[in-house]
């Protein structure tokens, strides 16, 4: 076995090197980056050579910090000093020389010329020669569960002490977790270039007594698969191992993804083995469900639209390379950061730090929301800011009576004549009954002109839209969605459901798009500046809803593509909401909506950015001064 001198050669030293002239440039908690590293070591090497020889080198505090797994499971991960990365590349690469020669054959993994796709060939193999069951251990939290002690006595069996008592001081160094630092007791570091080959050496000796019982095996890291010839095999085999690591190498097992099982049809690290027939297996790489997030929707429920993604079911979103990457237990999605504006949330999703740390740096955000599509939350980056003089000059408008009130009567006529327009549009279509209400729905328009007050406004927007929904039920009338009056908070019936889920995604969109402009949504015209989190989308939201919001609900109703008894649930305190079957399709055609043409002015364009039009002339009322008339559906 090799000793310190061997350990700390010239020749070795240039192979370290050498190897983090291929990594991406990063500093560790030091300050030291890795492209530093090479003049930094030509400065340095004398005195940490020195100390390594005479036992006195301490490595530095590493930082550890969590990132989430496609279940959501919390992995610690640790941000090693450079300069100690080094010294620990130098004792890996002569483990690697060193150990994996003593290493079994069947041991797969962290080995140079191994990897998953051979070990599932031999678990093909093993099928062929008539093994049809599986007995299989996955070790729960395997790196942070390795027993120092034990591990301590076992490198002494193979290395020299001088080298035992350098890798010691590494395996026991100070670390800091959420601002407390206190020293490793057990584990290994994930992150640590050592931790690979340490983890191969610590279950070297389990791997010996697989082979040594003459079992049908292969161990990849963690996961331990052992070839049955009968049920009963492959229970008893389970049940020895399971007490052999428990009792020996002191390690538990994940419950969940440990047991015995038919061999053909398991998914073996990543690989499915699949009978072909004429005695024929192959070995295939697992594949998910196809995905084109930019069209279509998929079983998980992303989709982009216009530079944001919906995601309803539970899962995680990682950092990958320069995207990210939502998954859960069957599905991947990559989202490109550069072409997405917002994530809307409506699931049980975990966003990892590292995630976290790439949307704000694209200037992304996040809207959390709840069951029933009410907004819970945003993420907003702090670098997302806002032009000041426009912000002042919105402000000087909110506050200036007079100018408000003109500005909010303008958006309470449109918003009235957009409901009327809508009742029009279905009295045209045979409903007769609706023309009582497009008449008081103009008596509502004439009242709104003569009120002298903001609140004055908001009473009569309240009985235009009181009136409104009376001739909504009408429309619905007969179709299974019988509505009566207008509920929220919760929802009372299936139809108040969509309308409060759909009014939410506009919200939420009339939000997104404010937030590309140095308008504040937390100013408002009509909707009062209070305590509210946000107003301003509110009242362009107002504009769109009888237009957008409800012709999705009466298309989707009328053409029985939503159904009551199907596509929602009922909560434990009444209240109706959509499921996530019911979600998936609604969300699909209220995007197909704001992508649809709309007419302005007799240019053909689509709402979304008749949406976005909208809220830059209001813009430019606020800082140039322009006029600005609300959109009108006609």
């Amino acid at each position: 076995m090799f000793g310190m001198d061997e350990l700390l050669s010239k020749k070795n030293q240039e192979r370290a090197l050498a190897s983090f002239q291929q990594k991406k440039d990063g500093a560790g908690p030091d300050g030291l980056r890795v492209s530093e590293l090479d003049e930094y070591w030509k400065a340095n090497h004398e005195l940490i050579l020195g100390q390594i020889r005479e036992g006195t080198y301490r490595p530095g505090i590493v930082k550890c910090f969590e990132v989430s797994g496609r279940s959501g499971k919390q992995r610690e991960i640790a941000n090693i000093n450079v300069a100690d990365r080094f010294v620990e590349k130098l004792v890996q690469l002569k483990l690697r020389r060193y150990m994996e020669p003593m290493f079994l054959a069947h041991s797969f993994a962290y080995q140079e010329g191994k990897g998953a796709v051979d070990a599932a060939m031999l678990v093909r193999d093993y099928a062929l020669a008539g093994d049809v069951y599986l007995c299989e251990l996955d070790i729960k939290d395997f790196f942070p569960s390795i027993h120092l002690g034990r591990l301590r006595k076992i490198m002494r069996e193979h290395l020299d002490e001088k080298v035992v008592s350098l890798i010691w001081s590494f395996l026991t160094r100070e670390v800091e977790r959420e601002g407390k630092i206190t020293h490793i007791e057990r584990g290994l570091l994930q992150g640590s270039s050592m931790s690979p080959v340490l983890s191969n050496l610590y279950l070297h000796a389990f791997d010996v007594h697989m082979e040594e019982a003459g079992l049908r095996w292969l161990r990849f890291s963690d996961n331990i698969y052992v070839c049955c010839k009968t049920t009963d095999e492959a229970a008893g085999v389970f049940q020895s191992l399971r007490d052999e690591l428990g009792q020996v190498h002191q390690l538990a097992l994940n419950k969940k993804k440990s047991g015995t099982y038919k061999l053909l049809g398991r998914r073996i690290l990543g690989y499915d083995l699949v009978d072909a027939g004429d005695g024929k297996i192959e070995v295939r790489k697992h594949t998910y469900k196809a995905t084109r997030v930019q069209s279509q929707w998929t079983t998980t429920v992303v989709r982009k639209n216009g530079g944001a993604y919906h995601i309803v079911q539970d899962g995680v979103i990682n950092r990958k390379d320069y995207s990210l990457l939502f998954e859960n237990e069957e599905q991947k999605h990559h989202i490109p950061v550069g072409v997405t504006d917002q994530l809307n949330i409506y699931g049980n999703v975990t966003v990892s730090a590292p995630a976290l740390k790439t949307i704000a740096q694209a200037g992304m955000r996040i809207a959390y929301l709840d069951e029933y599509g009410g907004l819970m939350g945003t993420f907003v980056p702090i670098a997302h800011g806002k032009a000041a003089d426009v912000f002042l000059k919105q402000c000087l408008l909110y506050n200036d009576a007079s100018r408000r009130l003109d500005m909010a009567r303008r958006f309470e006529i449109a918003g009235i004549h957009n409901m009327r327009e809508n009742l029009r549009y279905y009295l045209r279509r045979g409903k007769d009954e609706l023309a009582e209400g497009v008449s008081q729905l103009s008596a509502y328009v004439q009242k709104a002109n003569e009120c002298k007050t903001v609140d004055d406004l908001l009473l009569v927007e309240a009985q235009a839209r009181k009136c409104y929904y009376e001739g909504f039920g009408r429309v619905v009338s007969g179709t299974g969605f019988e509505f009566e009056r207008r509920s929220k908070r919760p929802p009372r019936d299936a139809c108040n459901a969509l309308i409060s889920f759909g009014n939410t995604v506009l919200y939420n969109l009339m939000l997104q798009i404010i937030w590309k402009t140095s308008l504040d949504p937390k100013i408002g015209v009509v909707h009062a500046t209070n305590r509210r989190n946000y107003s301003l989308n509110l009242d362009f939201a107002d504009l769109f809803k009888p237009v957008v919001v409800d012709r999705v609900i009466f298309s989707v109703v009328n053409r029985r593509e939503l159904k009551p008894d199907v596509h929602f649930v009922t909560t434990d305190a009444g209240g109706v909401l959509l499921n996530a079957d019911g979600k998936r399709i609604f969300l699909e055609r209220l995007d197909k909506k704001f992508d649809s043409r709309a007419a302005k002015k007799g240019t053909p364009t689509s709402y979304r950015r008749l949406m976005a039009e909208e809220v830059a002339a209001f813009q430019r009322l606020v800082r140039d001064g322009e006029p600005y008339k609300p959109f009108k559906y006609y």
